[in-house]
């Protein structure tokens, strides 16, 4: 797993030929986990790439609540074929017409060992009387980048760049 913050600009990954890596948006409410907390004021987006429970566990919480039969992560077997792509971000709770449409992946694309997700983030008007974590949870075959960077770009602009090896 490997999360990071900021890194290089957007030009640097844009020389070239991208391959098209598919790519299915999670729900939120598919896990009953939040994100850990960050120092978001060192950094404003926490991005992560996560390839293992391990690696879930190091960015989510379990969130339990009476009654529920929701799984708190994926199963252990996911991981064998899948792996995921997480954006996070402290916001202002968003109105019900703004949910789900806070982020929206537009694209993940694979050069080279790079691996690229581009997303639209909208953020919610003020004032929603307190603040969230919110996030973006993207599956991607496992075998779609198997080592090298990764690297989150937010309305065209580099926002993180992780470095993975073949091992992680």
């Amino acid at each position: 797993m490997s999360v990071a913050a900021p890194a290089k600009a957007a030009e640097d990954h844009a020389q070239g030929s991208r391959s098209t890596v598919p790519f299915t948006t999670l729900r939120n409410s598919i896990y009953q986990s939040f994100i850990k907390n960050w120092d978001e004021k060192k950094q404003p987006v926490l991005c992560g790439s996560i390839r293992s429970a391990s690696d879930w566990e190091k960015i989510f919480q379990p969130a339990a609540t009476m009654n529920s039969k929701t799984p708190f992560s994926p199963p252990a077997s996911f991981y064998a074929r899948k792996q995921l792509l997480v954006v996070a971000r402290v916001l202002s709770v968003p109105s019900e017409a703004e949910q789900g449409k806070i982020f929206t992946a537009t694209a993940v694309s694979v050069k080279n060992s790079a691996l690229q997700m581009n997303y639209d983030y909208r953020p919610p008007q003020p004032g929603g009387g307190y603040q969230i974590k919110g996030y973006l949870l993207v599956s991607i075959p496992k075998d779609a980048h198997p080592a090298g960077t990764v690297t989150f770009i937010e309305n065209g602009k580099v926002v993180c760049e992780l470095s993975r090896k073949a091992s992680d």
